[in-house]
């Protein structure tokens, strides 16, 4: 074999373990993603669904190794099986981070499941006929046959740095999120964030018996209350008057104010 075929074999590889490793990485983190402390995917809901997947990656392994071979007998290239299946991982993936909280939890769950379907059924039938490309590939020669299998194993390798590592960085990269900015430090115990009537921010420090106001205008943040009655939790009223829960102890006066 020639070394750019060598290298495709390779790029074959890295393709599919970086999908899997991909989904590998992200699936608990993406189902954690909370919407007013309401979780996407519960975890435990997610991890169950997500092992009954393996599971039935696992079943369906040997299925697709007898179809590989009865392909092959029927004198067809296993590599043709690869036009068929090697788009069902990446479509099975994208519908499986499809999901978000503006979707009903039943439409949610049918794109995470659908999604995971498709998934697994792709890499299986993309995967099993990959790796039995190498019997093909060597026709008997031995060290043609290592090295083959020696790039599978550095195309599992270098995936994994792809999924595990440069997967985050370009997530950070690309999301088009800001980066986290600084606006206030040295509060000793803050609590009770309320959003006010012109925008601004206001939150209790119950530890300095004062409650803050920060302004997105100026980014500033000034003493709005001292002496607040270890105040805590904060809300709006609708004519736009802010209410103040009072602590019980050190000083509090356990009131509504």
């Amino acid at each position: 074999m020639s070394i750019p075929r060598y290298f495709l074999f390779l790029c074959g590889q890295i393709g599919i373990m970086s999908l899997s490793r991909f989904l590998y990485q992200w699936i608990i983190t993406y189902g954690a993603l909370d919407d007013s402390e309401t979780k996407l995917f519960p975890a435990i809901t997610l991890g169950i669904v997500f092992f009954s997947f393996r599971v039935f990656d696992g079943i369906t392994d040997p299925v697709a190794g007898k179809l590989t071979d009865s392909w092959a007998r029927k004198g067809f290239q296993r590599r043709t099986l690869l036009w068929v299946s090697f788009s069902l991982a990446p479509i099975g993936l994208t519908l499986t981070f499809l999901a978000n909280h503006s979707h009903s939890k039943p439409f949610a769950w049918a794109l995470l499941t659908l999604g995971l379907l498709i998934f697994f059924i792709g890499y299986t039938f993309y995967a099993i006929p990959y790796w039995s490309l190498i019997d093909d590939y060597a026709q008997g020669d031995m060290k043609v046959r290592a090295k083959l299998s020696n790039l599978l194993g550095l195309g599992i390798v270098l995936a994994s740095g792809i999924g595990f590592v440069a997967s985050g960085a370009l997530i950070e990269k690309l999301s088009g999120l800001p980066e986290p900015e600084l606006i206030w430090e040295g509060g000793e115990f803050t609590e009770g964030p309320a959003v006010g009537p012109d925008g601004s921010v206001l939150f209790s420090d119950v530890g300095a018996d004062s409650i803050y106001k920060f302004s997105p205008a100026n980014k500033k943040v000034t003493t709005f209350r001292e002496r607040s009655g270890r105040a805590n939790g904060l809300i709006f009223d609708p004519d736009g008057n802010l209410i103040a829960c009072e602590g019980a102890n050190t000083g509090g006066g356990r009131r509504i104010s």
